[in-house]
């Protein structure tokens, strides 16, 4: 269990501290090109906010749109604007795009918000940071949780971003999955076959002493496409399942759960939501707290601060919480030596 302990140790800083206060979000959707979207028209100019200006922030999210207007990836964001004093609709308003899990709209959606004259935009997800960039090198772009910036050209240097980038990531490393996977065969030391449920999943390997096999999810669009993986998965004959924090994967969650649940299948999520409904084990980022931050990122652009010069964020803390209502129907018992290092404990 040193491993174990050497992560929870490394990773000890919280991300943000404090309860995020409530947030009431007003939505008005509507639809345009194709996409689903939020929009909420700007009042009169402001002399309350930090620069005597009413601030128009783009928010451009590949999640569907929310059916609940407490939910999401928005109220999390609005929640750490009013903690920093920040009142919507006096000192900034929210014009928001949602592209349903489909990766083809976004560089149309992000466009859209650049022609609405925004003066910030921020992003959830990789690919709509990329696309904000492609299309912007002047607005000031915060990300609430992107994945190798560095990589992907959004970034100079985590220090120095050097542009109009900066805001957080959501993983310190491409390869972090595999701690997930190693608390996921500890807790199921019999399984050998475990199938990997991503966007873009690693290849058929040997990681942590169990084989690996990916089921790629960015072609799925409807339910029927699931079926061609989900078969691939039974003919794999997989022991286990590692399922990604994928925006499709988080679309067509309630399918992946069913398939987890009617097929007994042990399995590690990083996307919390699935946790609830039958996955075993979570180990990853706090997104709501990501979003909560970047608020303080936009906080500083508005009185005056260049992305350029505000350093990107990696995550410093992640949760790891166990799901024993779902171990007793597996018929597992958890070893000490992990609920004693669990965050949060499901009954």
């Amino acid at each position: 269990m040193n491993w174990l302990r050497g992560i929870h140790q490394t990773w000890t800083k919280s991300l943000c501290s404090g309860e995020a206060g409530a947030a009431m979000l007003t939505t008005i959707p509507a639809a345009a090109l194709g996409a689903v979207l939020l929009a909420v028209t700007a009042p009169a100019l402001s002399t309350s906010s930090a620069a005597d200006r009413v601030w128009r922030i783009g928010f451009l999210d590949l999640s569907p749109l929310p059916t609940d207007p407490a939910a999401g990836n928005l109220p999390p964001f609005l929640n750490g604007m009013d903690e920093l004093g920040h009142t919507e609709n006096r000192d900034f308003v929210i014009t928001a795009r949602y592209a349903d899990a489909d990766f083809a709209r976004v560089p149309r959606l992000a466009q859209e918000l650049i022609d609405s004259g925004v003066d910030l935009i921020v992003t959830v997800g990789t690919p709509t940071t990329v696309a904000a960039k492609k299309a912007t090198t002047t607005i000031p772009i915060v990300m609430t949780g992107t994945e190798s910036p560095i990589e992907h050209g959004l970034i100079a240097s985590f220090p120095h971003p050097g542009g109009n980038v900066t805001g957080l990531t959501h993983q310190p490393d491409p390869l972090f999955w595999q701690k997930g996977l190693q608390l996921l065969k500890q807790a199921v030391p019999g399984m050998s076959r475990v199938g990997v449920f991503a966007t873009a999943p690693p290849l058929t390997s040997n990681v942590a002493g169990v084989t690996t096999f990916g089921y790629r999810f960015d072609q799925v669009r409807s339910v029927a496409d699931l079926d061609p993986i989900f078969a691939k998965a039974h003919e794999d004959q997989i022991d286990g399942a590692f399922i990604f924090p994928d925006f499709v994967i988080g679309k067509y969650g309630n399918e992946i759960s069913q398939f987890i649940t009617s097929n007994h299948l042990p399995a590690m999520t990083q996307n919390k939501n699935l946790l609830e409904r039958g996955a075993l084990l979570y180990y990853y980022t706090d997104f709501a707290a990501l979003r909560r931050r970047a608020a303080s990122y936009v906080d500083k652009i508005m009185k005056g601060a260049k992305p350029a010069d505000l350093p990107v964020e990696q995550p410093s803390r992640f949760e790891f919480i166990m799901n024993l209502r779902t171990a007793r129907n597996l018929g597992l018992t958890m070893p000490p030596s992990l609920t004693g290092f669990a965050d949060g404990l499901i009954e």
